[in-house]
């Protein structure tokens, strides 16, 4: 549910609430041929239930001032999960409130220029299958297991762009991931095996740098050039 409301000419308020509710059974059943019979494999079959409900609201405030436009933002997510396996009987259960903050402020300079800065904070859950903590098997000797552990991770970003006449564009951005999800690969030594699960680590900090331009080959053939550079840095204790 959405509602917006105009309170000046100059000044606009926008607010809504979402909720959402998920319920999933993954249930898998493995069976290998033994004594002219099908019996069950137990170290492949798997059964994992997951119930997950999320709440949120918003407000937004829209404004100008002077030559700037304006735009700020809250966002509140009360989330609530359960993730059980039936197969191992291990149950994990989380309740966690975030606040998550937006701005954005754009203005012109002169008649050909434009500048805008933007402020943002995220958050990435994991995928459903990453939090099943069973073994799956990938070849002879590696195997995958989900970790029903794992954080979502959260993002604070940071940006600014330049525009010339609609044309030129140039944008830098930097963005700092905290609890970063990464797939990892581990090893047995004792059976040697190797298995790749999912972990977080400390940090992940992303730098880029985008340009583009219009570049004319004819008075019929137009194109638009863009060039990207980034820099990743992952910084974690690991072990």
């Amino acid at each position: 549910a959405d509602y917006s409301h105009p309170i000046t000419e100059n000044l606009k308020v926008e607010t809504g609430a979402k909720f959402s509710a998920v319920r999933t059974d993954n249930n898998i059943d493995f069976s290998v041929f033994q004594d002219d019979a099908w019996v069950n494999d137990p170290l492949r079959t798997n059964q994992f239930q997951y119930e997950e409900s999320i709440m949120a609201g918003y407000v937004n405030l829209n404004t100008k001032w002077k030559i700037f436009n304006i735009q700020f933002g809250l966002r509140g997510e009360q989330t609530n999960s359960d993730g059980y396996s039936v197969t191992l009987d291990q149950r994990v259960k989380r309740d966690y409130f975030n606040l998550f903050p937006s701005m954005a402020v754009s203005h012109q300079i002169g008649e050909k220029h434009s500048l805008s800065y933007t402020y943002s904070r995220r958050i990435d859950r994991p995928s459903y299958q990453d939090l099943n903590p069973f073994v799956f098997f990938l070849d002879q000797y590696t195997f995958g297991v989900g970790n029903p552990f794992l954080q979502p991770q959260l993002t604070n970003s940071v940006g600014m762009s330049y525009s010339l006449q609609n044309k030129l564009m140039l944008n830098v951005n930097y963005a700092r991931t905290t609890d970063v999800m990464q797939e990892v690969i581990l090893q047995n030594d004792e059976e040697l095996t190797t298995f790749q699960t999912w972990q977080n680590l400390d940090n992940f900090d992303n730098l880029s740098i985008a340009a583009s331009m219009p570049i004319g080959v004819t008075k019929w053939w137009s194109s638009r050039v863009n060039a990207v550079g980034f820099f990743n840095k992952f910084d974690s204790e690991f072990s």
